[in-house]
């Protein structure tokens, strides 16, 4: 669950400050809006693609580099002092954090496979994983901003992403490690 909840803080984070960021900047509503909606296009291409990486390669190695990806553009996004700029970084971060989504539901949906318990309580809780994120990243980025500055809830971030890839590697280590001796 911890997946699916992850990207929703990513987001919800990028979309509250990103959008004041670039309203600062000094971009209209349309430019504001034509790059989420330009980012989710890019998702929306990028979702597939993951999803047979995930199939192939298993549900570990996506959500590494989505983490990886995800900590990256948090640790970027202080920077841009260009609309143009941010609006781009905006663009990149839709397929790169968005890259969690897809192994996270498959995940939770494997566990609800071996633990016997339907698919509708599986998709119940990535709503509520999902519906966490959101929430806990919009209101607590925006308060945390607005008590510090921007820059502290990105680095925050990319700082759990850190925590999180170091998880996924050393469960990625192990697994790897069972079946060489299997």
């Amino acid at each position: 669950m911890w997946l699916t909840t992850l990207p929703g803080l990513l987001f919800s984070t990028i979309a509250v400050l990103g959008a004041l960021r670039l309203d600062e900047l000094g971009a209209g509503a349309a430019a504001i809006a034509a790059a989420f909606l330009v980012a989710a296009a890019f998702e929306a291409v990028a979702a597939p693609l993951i999803g047979r990486l995930s199939d192939r390669r298993g549900r570990l190695v996506p959500s590494a580099l989505g983490v990886a990806g995800g900590g990256l553009v948090m640790l970027a996004f202080p920077w841009p002092e260009e609309a143009l700029v941010l609006g781009l970084l905006i663009v990149l971060a839709g397929p790169l954090v968005g890259v969690l989504y897809t192994p996270a539901m498959a995940m939770l949906s494997d566990g609800a496979d071996a633990a016997g318990v339907a698919q509708g309580f599986a998709f119940a809780l990535v709503n509520l994983a999902w519906a966490t994120g959101q929430t806990a990243g919009a209101a607590g980025s925006a308060r945390l901003a607005d008590a510090v500055g921007d820059d502290v809830p990105y680095f925050v971030l990319a700082g759990i992403c850190a925590l999180t890839l170091v998880g996924l590697l050393r469960r990625i280590r192990a697994d790897r490690r069972a079946y060489i001796d299997s």
